[in-house]
């Protein structure tokens, strides 16, 4: 499969070798295991060191037109050298694996993620892109430490957040960060992930409520019962 990274999308990858571009993804997954995922190129670091791309700028705020030609990407924009890309998908785009299993009295919901998600169709490719290091292998392929170790080498880095339903307990191969008000976020490093050919893991849990009402129910309609049943065994002794 051909690189799927946005800087392909944009024919960009030459900026890679004189300087610094951050790549950030961020993944928002419900109870039902669908996301809206987020792709944040940073260049501006890159263009403010290297005057000869400023011209780039007008390039970059116009291929947003082009990504969401096609309709698959929900949201796009461009501002002071950092593109952001939105997306909806599904749980059954076969883009991440997510499991939700019961440990009573818990719902426990679990993120498998073992590539680079393909945020930007094929459609909204650049036919003029390119080659370009492999970043959408699966992270235990040997081109994927390849590609990691060439990114890491032009100074490009890549970053993946995680926020789950309930509340997250483990980041198999990253770290639970809180956060000032208490919500916990996975995040992991890529290109460690592509280097040491290991997936992303992480596992939440939150009280299944639903279990919880129908047990509470039927507990107090069994008391209910004996209630019933202790009034009536009164009443017939009379």
């Amino acid at each position: 499969m051909e690189t799927r990274s946005i800087i392909i999308v944009l024919g960009l990858f030459a900026l890679f070798l004189s300087g610094c571009v951050s790549i950030n993804y961020t993944q928002k997954v419900d109870r039902d295991g669908n996301s809206v995922m987020t792709e944040n190129v940073d260049l501006s670091a890159l263009l403010s060191l290297n005057k000869d791309f400023a011209s780039s700028e007008s390039q970059l705020s116009g291929a947003c037109d082009n990504i969401t030609k096609n309709g698959s990407v929900s949201q796009c924009s461009y501002a002071s050298g950092v593109m952001t890309i939105t997306k909806s998908v599904k749980a059954s785009d076969n883009l991440y694996i997510f499991n939700k299993s019961s440990e009573f009295p818990y719902t426990i919901y679990t993120l498998e993620v073992r590539r680079v998600p393909q945020i930007v169709s094929s459609e909204g490719l650049s036919s003029g892109a390119g080659s370009a290091p492999q970043v959408d292998s699966d992270f235990k392929d040997p081109s994927a430490k390849l590609g990691a170790t060439t990114l890491r080498a032009a100074g490009a880095s890549m970053t993946y957040a995680v926020e789950m339903p309930g509340e997250i307990t483990s980041a198999d191969n990253g770290e639970v960060v809180v956060d000032s008000s208490g919500k916990k976020t996975a995040r992991f490093n890529v290109l460690d992930l592509m280097e040491d050919g290991n997936y992303l893991v992480v596992k939440s849990k939150e009280l299944d409520m639903v279990l919880l009402l129908v047990i509470g129910g039927g507990i107090v309609l069994f008391i209910g019962g004996i209630a019933v049943a202790v009034v009536l065994m009164k009443a017939m002794k009379k």
